[in-house]
């Protein structure tokens, strides 16, 4: 038995990682000087290749983030590698949907005109433009907006091909876009903490309410610049995140959830699949001292569904119900006791959350734009593929102060997985007792602070691809098990960073921070790095 011991560990693990198909990205462009042909510039061929690994930075002008980030080597050399807009233009790219101005140049820095932003969206629908012996190259996709109402009678803006966009305007003909498209935009953000929300013109109002509500446009988090033209750099990025958004699946970092059942259950849906819930939640407002059970299939015990809600001293029992896809429970909640989705914003305060159900995670916070803050309270969770906290699809989880304990198999005390998102640990202790089960499994980006994290019989911490584990000032122990769940003689590690290559995170960076408290392990190597 070999154990160990690191007061205070700082790592940074770079993985070099293999190449991986480019066909996952979904944007399409076009560019500002167009041909003389009538028909307009085509994209260019799909290029093969190996995939490129330009920087991204953590905050990108206007606060705008691509949602995605599987790209291809570019062509255009007035792109560089370090530039915040590489992995944008290079998935557009790998898609074979965007062109530069010349065969070199995509000019990220010029305007975008409505006519651009048209043809975008028409390809972006999987309409191809077909060859025009007349007219203007823009003519079909014009045409085919006006058909969808993407273009329409707008209260005061009336659409001009050749004229540059305002992002308002932009936003409106998202807005119409995804309207078509069939999106729920009812989540609707109060402008007022933006400065210069006074400016938004009043036939943009209700386009830029729901796309900052449903996460699309952030702005730089003091000003949206309605009236500013657009880059074809910001663009990119704004696009990309409003045709992930047409398909959810989209977002789980670029890739799709694997088609068709496998072995056991495993094989999400094409589509997000959560099941029913025995109580949703859909109106905002206090829910105190109540109580929320279920034992049906595929159904969560107490659902919040795009509302804004407290939920103070309630107790949740998942304590029966089998799940019919243990993906669609990893992915999406089906079956977890307490799913918030859609946008919802849930606090949990002196909360008891007890789940006996397979693949009954605890709490779920699903999808961009879901919030779930929690603290005080305890999560129990007993059967396989039950995690206490999981975040998916871009969701976020603040929690403080909780004691949760798992004792099924896969069920990570601190877990994610395809699509990812942001978790926040401060205080409480994390503890899994099953095989295969770490105290953090991380798709995402995790912080935890001031905290115990136990895994009775796994690696205690574990990140796969392009995600983070920091710590900071936590007790950490690992026991993985020689014999028992997917380990072997050869194969037993406390911190396991890894590409697993199924899809569930994207290729890239992983990153270790460790500042303060202890790493023990007590079987095996202390790292596991491929």
């Amino acid at each position: 038995m070999l154990k160990k011991k690191i007061t205070t560990l700082l790592i940074t693990v770079a993985l070099l990682t293999s190449v991986m198909p480019a066909a996952f990205a979904d944007t399409t462009e076009q560019p500002p000087q167009m041909p003389t042909q009538s028909q307009g510039e085509q994209p260019p061929a799909k290029p093969d290749g190996d995939q490129s690994d330009g920087e991204q930075p953590p905050q990108m002008p206007n606060g705008e983030q691509p949602q995605g980030d599987m790209n291809v080597s570019i062509p255009f050399t007035d792109v560089a590698s370090n530039a915040w807009y590489y992995n944008v233009v290079s998935q557009a790219y790998g898609k074979g949907l965007i062109s530069g101005i010349s065969d070199i140049e995509f000019s990220p820095e010029s305007s975008v005109t409505g006519a651009q932003l048209i043809m975008m969206l028409y390809r972006a629908d999987d309409n191809t433009v077909s060859e025009q012996t007349s007219g203007n190259w823009y003519d079909e996709a014009v045409d085919w907006a006006k058909e969808k109402s993407i273009i329409s009678d707008n209260n005061g803006w009336t659409f001009d091909a050749n004229a540059d966009l305002t992002r308002e305007q932009m936003m409106v003909l998202l807005y119409n876009y995804l309207q078509y498209k069939g999106n729920d935009l009812s989540a609707s953000d109060d402008l007022s903490s933006y400065t210069d929300s006074s400016e938004i013109s009043a036939y943009a109002e209700n386009a830029v309410k729901a796309l900052v509500g449903k996460g699309i446009i952030e702005g730089d988090g003091k000003t949206l610049r309605p009236l500013s033209s657009l880059t074809r750099a910001e663009t990119a990025v704004i696009l990309i995140n409003a045709v992930d958004s047409v398909n959810p699946s989209a977002n789980q970092g670029g890739m799709q959830p694997p088609s068709g059942n496998m072995p056991g259950g495993f094989g999400g849906s094409d589509t997000v699949t959560q099941g029913t819930s025995a109580t949703t939640i859909t109106e905002g407002g206090t829910y105190s001292s109540t109580s929320y059970s279920s034992t049906g299939d595929d159904e969560n015990a107490l659902r919040v569904d795009g509302a804004t809600v407290t939920l103070d001293s309630v107790t949740v029992d998942k304590s029966a119900g089998s799940s019919s896809n243990t993906e669609d429970g990893d992915f999406y909640g089906q079956n977890a006791a307490l799913l918030a989705t859609n946008g919802a914003n849930v606090t949990i305060k002196n909360a008891t959350v007890n789940s006996s159900a397979q693949n009954g995670n605890g709490i779920f916070s699903y999808g961009t734009g879901t919030t779930v803050n929690v603290s005080d309270s305890t999560i129990t969770t007993t059967a396989d593929n039950s995690g206490g906290i999981q975040t998916t699809g871009g969701g976020t989880t603040n929690a403080t102060n909780l004691t949760v304990n798992t004792s099924g198999n896969s069920a990570a005390a601190i877990r994610s997985d395809r699509g990812g998102g942001t978790v926040v640990v401060d205080k409480g202790t994390y503890t899994s007792n099953g095989y295969n089960s770490p105290a953090v499994y991380s798709t995402a980006d995790i912080t935890v602070s001031n905290a115990t994290l136990t895994a009775n019989n796994s690696e205690s911490l574990v990140i796969e691809g392009k995600n983070s584990i920091k710590l900071n000032n936590c007790d950490v122990l690992g026991n993985m098990s020689s014999t028992e769940g997917s380990s072997s003689d050869e194969n037993v590690h406390s911190v396991m960073i890894y590409q697993s290559m199924s899809g569930d995170a994207e290729v890239g960076t992983s990153e270790f921070d460790m500042t303060g408290g202890s790493l023990t392990g007590n079987n095996g190597d202390m790292f596991y790095i491929t």
